[in-house]
């Protein structure tokens, strides 16, 4: 019994690291390079494209309860993605301000700097990844429950 489930939240919780911290980390990194802000403003475009799809998907399948329930599979977990989000945006935008500033060199951050902003982002993809896997299914199993 208890070892399937187990199992089953394990290859959970490594399919969710692969699909949410990997592109995390990945404009994370890249937010120090020329090409950070096109990458960020690419993963800005795919995720409004796809929020508006499952926007319309739900709503066609179940009318209005499918935007609630859209609501409810998505808002705990997406508050601390977008907490991510937001944090990698905001390093992109100090990124491009210091170049546009400095144009002989880059300025280099301090180290503390670097490694605040980065624990701060895997943090909070991390959070969102245990909301994803902890809080989503209880709130789900409440929606249906008194829907």
């Amino acid at each position: 019994g208890w070892t399937v489930l187990d199992d089953w939240r394990g290859k959970l919780a490594a399919g969710l690291l692969k699909s949410r911290l990997l592109p995390a980390l990945v404009l994370y990194f890249a937010a120090f390079t020329a090409a950070g802000f096109w990458m960020l403003a690419g993963a800005c475009l795919i995720f409004g494209l796809s929020l508006g799809i499952l926007l319309s998907l739900s709503a066609m399948q179940m009318g209005w309860m499918g935007l609630l329930f859209l609501a409810c599979a998505l808002l705990p977990q997406w508050l601390f993605y977008g907490m991510a989000g937001s944090r990698i945006a905001d390093l992109v935008k100090r990124k491009r301000e210091q170049a546009a500033l400095c144009p002989a060199g880059p300025v280099r951050d301090s180290r503390w700097k670097i490694v605040k902003d980065f624990l701060g982002t895997a943090g909070a993809v991390c959070c969102g990844i245990g909301s994803e896997m902890l809080l989503n299914p209880l709130l789900l199993r409440l929606f249906l429950k008194f829907s």
